[in-house]
């Protein structure tokens, strides 16, 4: 064995260029390969870390037609007293409360959500501090995660103490919690009781909720429940409760594993993107396997005497492939241990690229799989067919002709392999232009509304009220308008509707949005018909094109709905985009008020962003001393909407950069290969009058003619597949005959620019010297 090691060292040195492009290659697609893995292992672990995860669901509910991710408190209650294979229930409500207090100081920005008592013994969020089976003592009770407890409290046992939440009353700490996993699809830094949730409506028990959707109900089913049942049974009974005559409730159950990767409907929007970085692992790989495959049988001819001497002084076919497998084993080592370097040096950097806090840890569950799966990957590949080839040699016809036998078989074999790589480079490359252009568009569409110029913030000055406040802010030449609403950054909760109106013959959602009427100036939305209410003594909504599509209404304007209160069609306004542009736009319907406290929204003049800000937080700091000052612009939040795709399409760019530099790596060593066999060829072609350029083009001619093969078969296979991915999206681009041609251009380039640098050093060396030579 070790002879056979120092052996393939020997024969390493001894082709120290090919040696050095097959490991260069290796070790830049191993670590590629290996942080592309890491990055499809994170995605896969969502919230399997719980000990419960495969018998715990989300209850999604069906109602007239449409799907509801939110749920009635009432149901969880109902559900598990009435239903035998559900061990465990719990819901969960987002609380809204921009600031906590403690002695005088504010903290801002708070995840906080209430819970039944159950989500500590449903859910695996351990308590460092606290009683997980007891958490809360009342429903004055309060739990902070280490590191909000840090922050508020630093090193003093919270235990006991007092903290105030904006417009919520004062908590007393119960417990503190390890911070929730970035890998979990329920986040959150402060959790309160479920039960607090009764203090905004006294009078209607939770447990017998069951028009209010705006909670998240999870259940526990036990081992071997039906779940088909179970969802049947859930419906029926509600059903029964509500509506006996009609039967529209139903129900849904989404695997609490299946949370991030696939929607609500059960689309597998986030599992695509996994299985597109895998591909894209996969060819990295493949491409550097083809590398060293192609090196390996073009220089069989170097080395075929020395098989062929070995195997006719009595050497086993077996010592001969052993020696050639130690010959890629070493190699893969050397780079696999460059690559290990490479990453621990790189996984900060990568982390801030892809949004992740992912860890690399060489003998962890991750690091052993992804490190196994590489290395079978690479020796079967890479190793086998090369050690077969050059072991099976015939050492008499060897001898004599100095050829390895059916060279022909092997040419064509690189020949479809170098193809294979050109295909799979050239997918890559359209792929990366499709996507750009995309998210470009995305990004540049025409929302409906201009977010430009306009950031919002926490109400103040209630006391004196929003008009007062208003004028206060209109003082100032940097500010052109001022609105209020209850959302802070474009998005609308939706609502069960509740909403009657004359010829209405079956039930909708819409999503409903609370708001000042210069809100409509504030943002630059379109009024396409009727009018803006003025009028603060009577109840207007404006509803945007796609309500009153969906109400089937002619003559929208003046019309009387209804919802606990009479409300009249003020106006129309054009559908602008209040979700993420991967969704289409909902209905939606606008209540006008004259005081809405939760949110201002100021836009400014251009290029004064700055002295509106400064005038606004003096006026803030003069009315809420000890508070932070804090505003956010809505262009900064539609960056954040499309945070996660714009890092998923630079991390596919680099992926797919790297798959294409080591596709051109390899082309190198197999061009550097050809000028050194046609060295006497090329030197003859000169002393008989040869010039550079026509030399350059005997070596470059085969491989544009492949990679032209590689293009015809590569442009339908991207097409049908990016087709498909764009269809995901509810607006996206055509996919137009120029990004091919621009793919075509690029990939003829980056040939040529392999090609022709070692052509023309080929092509320039003294002919004399290489006839002498060879």
């Amino acid at each position: 064995m070790f002879y056979q090691f120092k052996t393939a060292l020997r024969n390493l040195r001894s082709n120290r260029l090919y040696s050095a492009i097959n490991i260069l290659g290796l070790s830049v697609s191993l670590t590629a390969v290996i942080l592309i893995m890491l990055w499809v292992w994170d995605e896969l672990s969502y919230d399997k870390f719980h000990k419960n995860a495969g018998d715990i669901y989300k209850v999604n509910a069906l109602m007239y037609g449409d799907l509801w991710e939110t749920t009635p408190p009432a149901l969880a209650v109902h559900a598990r007293a009435e239903e035998p294979g559900i061990v465990n229930a719990c819901r969960t409500g987002i609380i809204l409360s921009d600031f906590i207090e403690h002695n005088g100081t504010y903290y801002y920005r708070n995840e906080c959500m209430a819970v039944d008592s159950s989500f500590f013994t449903m859910f695996d969020f351990p308590l460092v501090e606290g009683n997980s089976s007891r958490p809360f003592t009342d429903d004055e009770s309060i739990i902070l995660s280490q590191s909000k407890a840090k922050i508020i409290f630093g090193d003093k046992n919270p235990i006991g103490e007092m903290v105030q939440m904006a417009d919520h009353g004062t908590f007393h700490v119960t417990g503190v919690m390890k911070d929730i996993p970035k890998n979990s699809s329920i986040t959150a830094d402060i959790i309160i009781p479920f039960g607090f949730q009764q203090r905004s409506n006294p009078d209607s028990p939770l447990e017998n909720n069951w028009r209010e959707y705006g909670y998240r109900t999870y259940i526990q089913l036990a081992k071997g429940a039906d779940r088909d049942q179970i969802t049947a049974n859930m419906g029926e009974a509600v059903n029964r409760l509500l509506d006996p005559q009609n039967h529209v409730y139903a129900y849904s159950l989404q695997e609490l594993t299946k949370l991030h990767l696939y929607s609500a409907e059960g689309k597998p929007t986030g599992l695509e993107k996994v299985r597109l970085f895998s591909i894209i692992a996969i060819l990295v790989l493949i491409i550097a396997c083809i590398n060293y495959v192609n090196l390996v049988t073009a220089r069989a001819r170097k080395r075929n005497k020395e098989m062929s001497m070995r195997k006719l002084l009595g050497a086993r076919r077996i010592s001969l492939f052993g020696q050639l497998m130690n010959e890629t084993v070493f190699l893969y080592v050397f780079a696999l241990v460059i690559s290990i370097g490479l990453i621990y040096l790189i996984i900060p950097f990568y982390n801030q690229l892809s949004g992740k806090e992912m860890e690399f840890h060489l003998f962890s569950l991750s690091g052993l799989v992804i490190f196994g799966g590489i290395s079978l990957m690479v020796l079967a590949l890479s190793g086998l067919y090369p050690a077969i080839f050059m072991a099976s040699l015939r050492p008499g016809e060897t001898m004599k002709t100095g050829n390895p036998g059916k060279s022909g078989s092997h040419g064509t074999l690189r020949k479809s392999l170098v193809v294979l790589q050109f295909v799979c480079s050239v997918v890559l490359i359209t792929s990366t232009i499709v996507i750009n252009k995309q998210l470009d568009y995305l990004r540049q569409k025409d929302l409906g509304y201009n977010k430009e110029q306009v950031f919002t913030m926490p109400r103040f000055w209630q006391e004196r009220g929003y008009q007062s406040l208003k004028n206060e802010l209109m003082k100032n030449p940097a500010i052109l308008a001022v609105a209020t609403a209850d959302a802070d950054d474009m998005s609308v909760e939706r609502k069960r509707s509740g909403y009657n109106w004359p010829g209405k013959e079956e039930d909708y959602s819409f999503y409903n949005l609370y708001a000042t009427t210069d809100f409509i100036e504030t943002l630059g939305l379109d009024l396409i018909d009727g009018s803006i209410p003025h009028d603060g003594s009577k109840r207007y909504v404006l509803l945007n094109e796609e309500a009153v599509k969906q109400m089937q209404l002619d003559d929208p304007v003046g019309i009387t709905i209804n919802r606990i209160a009479d409300f009249t069609i003020a106006g129309v306004i054009k559908d602008y985009n209040f979700e993420n542009l991967n969704q289409k736009i909902k209905p939606l319907i606008i209540q006008c008020s004259s005081e809405v406290e939760d949110y201002l929204y100021i836009r400014t003049a251009a290029n004064q962003s700055a002295n509106a800000i400064a005038y606004v937080e003096k006026l803030w700091k003069e009315a809420k001393p000890g508070y932070e000052f804090t505003y956010h612009f809505l262009d900064d939040d539609f960056n954040r909407m499309y945070k996660t795709d714009i890092q998923e399409q630079k991390l596919f760019s680099i992926f797919a950069a790297i798959a294409i530099l080591i596709s051109c790596l390899g082309l190198f060593g197999l061009v550097t290969y050809t000028a050194e066999t046609k060295t006497r060829e090329i030197g003859i072609r000169k002393v008989l009058g040869a010039s550079i350029a026509g030399v350059v083009e005997m070596l470059s001619k085969e491989f544009l003619i492949l990679v032209g093969i590689a293009m015809l078969i590569a442009f339908p296979l991207a097409y049908y597949w990016l087709n498909g991915m764009l269809q995901d999206y509810a607006y996206h681009i055509d996919i137009s005959w120029w990004m091919f041609a621009l793919a075509g251009i690029i990939t003829v380039a980056l040939t040529l620019l392999t090609v022709g640098w070692k052509a023309v050093k080929a092509a320039m060396a003294n002919p004399v010297k290489a006839i002498k030579t060879e």
